[in-house]
């Protein structure tokens, strides 16, 4: 079935090559993805699955926590196009080389900056939101990060609200790769600023340039929030045009945030 929906049949790919590109596509999409290793996730649901069901969590005074309700929303697909020539298979296999696949890893690192601001900043067009912006999320002005040490308080005041809102950690925190860069500066002594933020976020740092200058601190949990995938990272062939022959890195997924207080964002 999934080399049904996949087409590979149709591909100049032999089994070992496919392996080969499967590997080279999922390591490089998983070195750049940010948010989602932010996120549990639920499934892969399967390819058909168009929507998936999704409930923030209510607490009234005196009364059990529950689901609130529960609306579907949709599997959003996320896909990266790249072409290998077949010239370039018919000259591996003339010289026993084998086919360079550089096409597909920069497509792979494209799906991955994709999924990435779709996580975070959601789907505008749709009304969507992301973890930065989603309705209830705490929002909170931003220190002047050229200020040394300015960083790690303003993670410090995040955590002091998301702690008194009784959100304990383990705490993820997200930046730019600008202002990654910038937590590479020595403190009074001999440490990092970034070395400080490791050790305080416990569930990680991390750095994508869906950001801008945002921080974004959230509290790591099931309960919080989670990424349903329909179909993860796969490749599939899409087609051939002249000279080329076309590849698809598709996926869907779909953000669900069930308790957007354990989120602060500060800009």
């Amino acid at each position: 079935m999934r080399m049904d929906i996949l087409a590979r049949d149709g591909a100049p790919l032999s089994a070992e090559q496919w392996a080969h590109l499967d590997e080279m596509v999922a390591s490089t999409a998983t070195r750049y993805v940010t948010a989602r290793r932010m996120l549990p996730i639920v499934g892969p649901l399967g390819v058909g699955m168009p929507v998936v069901a999704s409930a923030g969590l209510e607490r009234c005074d005196g009364e059990p926590i529950r689901l609130g309700d529960t609306r579907l929303i949709p599997l959003r697909e996320v896909s990266s196009d790249f072409a290998l020539d077949v010239r370039d298979f018919a000259q591996a296999e003339r010289l026993g080389a084998p086919v360079s696949f550089a096409p597909a890893m920069a497509a792979a690192q494209e799906l991955a900056r994709q999924e990435d601001d779709l996580l975070y900043n959601g789907l505008e067009a749709a009304g969507e939101h992301g973890l930065l912006n989603t309705d209830g999320v705490a929002i909170e002005q931003a220190d002047d990060w050229s200020a040394e040490g300015s960083l790690v308080r303003d993670f410090a005041r995040a955590v002091d609200a998301l702690g008194n809102a009784g959100f304990p950690g383990p705490y993820a925190i997200a930046i730019s790769p600008g202002t990654m860069a910038l937590a590479h500066r020595l403190l009074n002594g001999p440490r990092l600023e970034i070395e400080m933020l490791r050790e305080l976020a416990q569930a990680g740092v991390f750095s994508s340039s869906a950001l801008g200058r945002q921080m974004l601190v959230m509290e790591v949990g099931r309960a919080n929030a989670d990424l349903a995938l329909g179909m993860d990272v796969s490749t599939a062939y899409y087609d051939q045009d002249g000279m080329a022959h076309i590849f698809r890195i598709m996926e869907t997924l779909a953000l669900r945030v069930k308790r957007p207080d354990s989120i602060v964002v500060l800009k």
